[in-house]
């Protein structure tokens, strides 16, 4: 490559700037279509190329990046340069410093001190470049000799002498000149610290020594030291000391590994006279109440524990950032459910498999079934063929661009690694369901026919999809927990019986409460006490929502009772305990029995619970929508039953209470901007008949404020129309039939 320096030095000052910026693009322009003609079009990368010769992007398998790097010098460092030069000790035979003969015989062909000193920081330049495409070409098994400083073609500008921060900026392409290989590290930090070390050992008659092992580790280790000593001081002996010293380590690493939230691990470790401030990247200081000594995650050494310590750092800064009800324990709570419910059905199913083939085809199904479960409940699984495994939470998106919701989904990733259960990691579920690299391609494929490519590889991606199929992990973790809680109240306990059926029974009295037993593939049976129909209706409820949650879209429970029975009053309640229930897979299962449409003790029941509901959510709306200028109608306000087909008959009533919520709002509370949740997005525009009707009641200045809310949206209403024609379109596809129970 051509010294375009050195060419500006010599004619610079004859140059117009015009002239000067044409010769710069034009050695851009020839270095550019130089790497392109040598290296590129001779290897796979080519494909990367345009028809112009440009990449298709800087990253990712269709992109080829270029790398670029800034050569550090402190004061001190450079004198050293200075002085080994002038001294002439790097050009004598003894070659004392050990310095490579290829800079020897460069510093030899050169005159003055300032023209070898600038040698010497192009040439170290290059060789921290060659160190680094050799400890790569180890890593992916490159054969051939090792790449040399005088082999590496680099472009660079100095900024040396006179300058209080001498440093050197150079830039390269990541072809090997040796083998022509494109060069990209396994690990590339991991890659980078390593060669900076070896740089710092080879060059150390001038660079300062322990940099490149980071200042973070280097403090650590002295602060152990310290600590040491600081033991010994008060008495202890060195084996003492050294007890001392692992105690804390393992403290603090059964802590952080426990499935503890991140807050209680930190309160956990404070009652023990431990203080943890947690930084990222794996970095945490640690205080203690009994020594001066100031520690840090670094002061302690171990595999085991700097995964657990990363593990939980990224658990911290996650929690940090995130809003409240969608914190890190959260999401792994619900996912550690359902693998555990994953778990027992697959067990039941091996259990009836009798050959191989049978046993494969089962853990794939228990796979979907996995898949399933957490779609439902607001998570999608990306696990890759390299055992790579990410959750991405869905959530709505009420972000407006000009006014306009174009994306109504939220999808932000997690990886396995970020949880502390080691049976969400990618290869453990690879082993739990036997998947081999057709089965993951398949979901991949299945995957990413619903899901934007950029799922991959950006932490939050923004998509549509039918929000009403799932629940949120929020919502779902309620749910869990009021599931729980239900059993607890009843002091439940599940027992697996010989004949395949499962009872459940009160902890305390032995008193039988239910057996359900699998008849066929798409039947069971249930047998309860309805002694107390309103506890039945709930309890038949809990049990069937959860197993809604491992049903596809087009599956569905039909609850029906025994021929010959007459009695339906825990049947009433079941459809009760459904139509209000804020769970999606809700609507996966139904209720049928003799004479349900006219059945005049269900509306009793319907109409009794509405109107407790509706004082409820009157409360909420009321209490919420205080000292604010925005309101959203939620689940807590009865977004629900507006629109809901089981509420046809009670539209009117339902309706008539939000309509004069609104108006309460805007005429009392000052509420400007309202909005409803995605499940009814367009209620302002359908009801401002009712609405207008409501406000003529009032003293014109309340209706003028009422008319402007309504005309502020109607505007909106009609942007999105014009600039957002999109519909829904993308969403977990599933096929089934209905099961009967």
């Amino acid at each position: 490559m051509a010294d375009l320096g050195a060419y500006i030095e010599a004619f610079g000052e004859e140059l117009s700037y015009d002239d000067l910026d044409k010769i710069v693009e034009e050695y851009c322009s020839d270095n550019h279509e130089y790497i392109i003609e040598k290296y590129v079009k001779h290897s796979k990368k080519s494909a990367c190329l345009d028809d112009n010769n440009e990449c298709h992007a800087a990253t990712g398998d269709d992109g080829i990046h270029y790398l670029k790097g800034n050569k550090t010098y402190q004061q001190h460092e450079h004198k050293r340069i200075k002085d080994k030069v002038s001294s002439g000790v790097l050009e004598h035979k003894d070659n004392k410093c050990k310095i490579d003969k290829d800079l020897v015989k460069i510093l030899n062909g050169l005159s003055s001190d300032e023209e070898k000193r600038s040698a010497i920081v192009t040439y170290m330049s290059a060789d921290i470049i060659a160190m680094y495409m050799n400890e790569t070409k180890k890593q992916r098994g490159i054969r051939g000799r090792k790449t040399k400083a005088i082999d590496i073609e680099m472009m660079s500008n100095q900024h040396i002498e006179g300058e209080e921060n001498p440093h050197d900026h150079f830039m390269f392409s990541p072809f090997d000149p040796v083998s022509g290989m494109y060069i990209n590290p396994m690990a590339f930090s991991y890659t980078k610290q390593k060669v900076h070390i070896a740089f710092e050992k080879k060059y150390s008659w001038c660079v300062d020594q322990g940099i490149a092992i980071g200042y973070w580790k280097k403090e650590g280790l002295f602060a152990r030291r310290e600590f040491l000593a600081e033991c010994i001081a008060n008495g202890q002996n060195w084996k003492e000391a050294r007890k001392s010293y692992n105690d804390i380590k393992s403290n603090i690493q059964n802590e952080i590994s426990s499935n503890k939230s991140t807050a209680e691990v930190i309160a956990s470790l404070k009652e023990k006279g431990i203080h943890l401030t947690p930084n990222s990247f794996g970095k945490m200081k640690i205080e203690l109440d009994d020594s001066k000594v100031e520690l840090n995650t670094a002061s302690f050494t171990g595999k085991d524990f700097e995964v657990a310590v990363k593990k939980f750092t990224e658990r911290f800064e996650a929690d940090r950032t995130l809003k409240s009800g969608q914190k890190v324990d959260k999401i792994e709570d619900v996912l550690t459910t359902i693998i555990e419910k994953t778990k027992v059905d697959l067990e039941r199913d091996l259990k009836l498999a009798t050959t191989p083939e049978q046993q494969k085809i089962a853990k794939l199904n228990a796979f979907k079934e996995f898949k399933i479960r957490c779609h439902n409940a607001g998570l999608i699984v990306n696990l890759n063929k390299q055992g790579n495994m990410a959750y991405h939470t869905v959530q709505d998106n009420n972000f407006k661009k000009n006014g306009v919701i174009e994306n109504n989904a939220k999808l932000t990733k997690y990886k396995a690694s970020t949880f502390i259960n080691p049976e969400l990691q990618g290869k453990s579920l690879i082993s739990l369901f036997g998947l081999d690299e057709e089965a993951i391609m398949n979901h991949q494929n299945e995957l990413f026919e619903v899901m934007p490519k950029t799922l991959n590889y950006r932490q939050t991606v923004y998509t549509n999809v039918d929000l009403s199929l799932m629940n949120t992990v929020a919502q779902e973790w309620y749910l869990q927990k009021r599931f729980q809680d239900f059993f607890d109240y009843w002091k439940t306990e599940a027992r697996h019986n010989d004949n395949g059926s499962i009872s459940y029974f009160n902890k305390d009295t032995g008193e039988a409460i239910a057996t359900e037993k699998q008849i066929s593939d798409t039947e069971s049976t249930m047998t309860y006490n309805i002694a107390n129909p309103k506890a039945a209706g709930g309890f038949i409820a809990a049990l069937q929502m959860e197993k809604a949650r491992a049903l596809g879209e087009g599956q569905f429970l039909t609850i029906t009772p025994p021929e010959g029975r007459t009695n339906f009053d825990d049947l009433r309640h079941l459809q009760v305990e459904l139509m209000f229930s804020t769970d999606a897979n809700s609507n996966k299962v139904r209720v049928e029995y003799p004479n349900k449409a006219p059945d005049e003790q269900l509306e009793k029941l319907i109409e009794q619970r509405l109107d407790k509901e509706l004082e409820r959510f009157d409360k909420n709306v009321q209490k919420f929508s205080k000292n604010k200028t925005k309101f959203t109608f939620t689940e807590a306000s009865g977004v629900h039953l507006i629109r809901n087909p089981d509420f046809i008959d009670y539209q009117d009533k339902i309706q008539d209470q939000v309509n004069r919520q609104i108006v309460d709002m805007i005429t009392k509370n000052g509420i400007t901007e309202i909005k409803f949740s995605t499940k009814d997005d367009r209620y302002i525009e359908r009801n401002e008949k009712a609405l207008l009707k409501i406000a003529r009641e009032l003293p014109e200045d309340k209706k003028q404020l009422v008319l402007k809310v309504i005309e502020e949206n109607r505007l909106n209403d009609k942007e999105s129309e014009i600039k957002n024609p999109k519909k829904i379109k993308n969403k977990i596809k599933g096929k089934g039939k209905g099961m009967h129970i």
